[in-house]
């Protein structure tokens, strides 16, 4: 059900459904998270210019908490074209920007989909060089399909 949503949001580009994802826990997560800074994993400019918004930040945005934009994806490579093996080799595939404004903050590095984990841990490796005081992160949805995982979370 979840990943049918996510497929008509950003793959049909259905800016309406941005709300949906997050409307049952909206209070909650903004009491546990009112004094975290908001990153969210970024797509590619092309994309969000395609789409006409960008996704991951349009479903946290609804939380009304300080976001900030300090990871830049390098290119429009698509961790969902890929096959497991190649989706652990993104190493260039996202830089940090002014991450030094972290330093010291509670961090909620946010995305929508968790695959392989190469992504999280890209960018929690990127954030980690600015010293926040903690970092957590929010998923929308943890894909189950066997074949797109690593050996290593079995």
């Amino acid at each position: 059900m979840v990943k049918k949503l996510i497929y008509q949001y950003k793959g049909c580009y259905d800016f309406e459904l941005k709300d949906v994802f997050l409307y049952r826990y909206k209070f909650y997560l903004k009491s546990i998270y009112k004094k975290y800074v908001v990153v969210p994993v970024p797509s590619s400019e092309i994309d969000d210019l395609k789409r006409g918004f960008n996704h991951v930040d349009e479903i946290y945005r609804t939380l009304n908490l300080e976001m900030y934009y300090c990871l830049k994806k390098t290119s429009r490579d698509k961790q969902s074209n890929k096959s497991s093996k190649n989706r652990l080799k993104i190493d260039k595939l996202f830089i940090g920007e002014n991450i030094e404004y972290l330093y010291g903050k509670k961090v909620l590095l946010v995305d929508d989909i968790y695959t392989t984990g190469s992504t999280i841990s890209k960018c929690l490796e990127i954030l980690k060089k600015a010293h926040p005081k903690k970092i957590e992160v929010l998923l929308i949805a943890k894909t189950t399909d066997l074949k797109s995982r690593t050996q290593n979370e079995y």
